[in-house]
């Protein structure tokens, strides 16, 4: 009895639900194909100088952004980000990182030219009540497709801030000042090459620009560009 028969045979008798709308899922799915299709994409890939492009650059130093969903309180998007973020749904993020970059490299030129991938990390106390940070997770999801490798040991967050959900964008702005750091390695490793910011969630873009400016006031001559699975608040 191979593995395969036996995973069969559990989602046979334990049927997975789809996180958004609870329906059955069949194999190789993690979200049911209705859901799919309702999702708030932005193809912001297709566009330079979209609206997340204008407002990091207004902020940071960058050469490019995109973010793949639209996020909004009561959206369908908000179970995923649920599970991926508070539920241990791991497996559910890597996908959501494939999907993200199979989708942008089908019709986009985002990822040419890319060295690295760098996911936002969480401070070490957070990291270690969850167990995972899900940035990585997208970063792992996204390799995948693009084979780009990730490089999670550079850039380090030396603070435990406050989460940022329930602050105003002024607090927003003070809860990420000097918050992060980079390793002895980085200056060498990412000197004169292009890396790719990777996070879940962006609202004011205050961490990655903290990210941005830490990296940029270390490496100079790196070019950064930004890439979230989701963008709330941008009217």
């Amino acid at each position: 009895m191979t593995s395969t028969f036996l995973q069969d045979l559990i989602e046979f008798i334990f049927p997975r639900k789809c996180p958004i709308c609870g329906g059955r899922l069949y194999k190789g799915e993690w979200i049911c194909t209705t859901c799919l299709s309702r999702l708030p994409y932005t193809l912001y890939h297709r566009t330079r100088d979209n609206r997340l492009e204008q407002r990091l650059k207004s902020i940071a130093p960058i050469e490019r952004a995109t973010g793949y969903f639209f996020y909004s309180p009561q959206g369908e998007l908000r179970p995923l980000l649920f599970q991926t973020k508070y539920y241990n749904h791991q497996p559910l993020a890597r996908h959501l990182g494939k999907l993200m970059a199979t989708h942008i490299k089908s019709d986009g030129d985002f990822f040419e030219g890319i060295d690295f991938l760098v996911p936002i990390p969480l401070a070490n106390k957070r990291l270690r009540q969850r167990g995972y940070n899900q940035s990585q997770l997208l970063a792992e999801g996204i390799h995948e497709v693009t084979q780009i490798p990730i490089s999670s040991d550079t850039l380090l967050r030396t603070v435990d801030n406050p989460s940022q959900t329930h602050l105003t964008n002024t607090e927003r702005w003070e809860n990420v000042k000097d918050i992060f750091a980079i390793t002895p390695s980085t200056h060498e490793r990412f000197e004169g090459k292009h890396i790719v910011l990777v996070d879940d969630v962006t609202t004011t873009g205050a961490t990655l620009a903290s990210c941005i400016q830490t990296l940029k006031k270390a490496v100079p001559t790196c070019r950064i560009s930004v890439a979230v699975l989701a963008i709330a608040d941008l009217e």
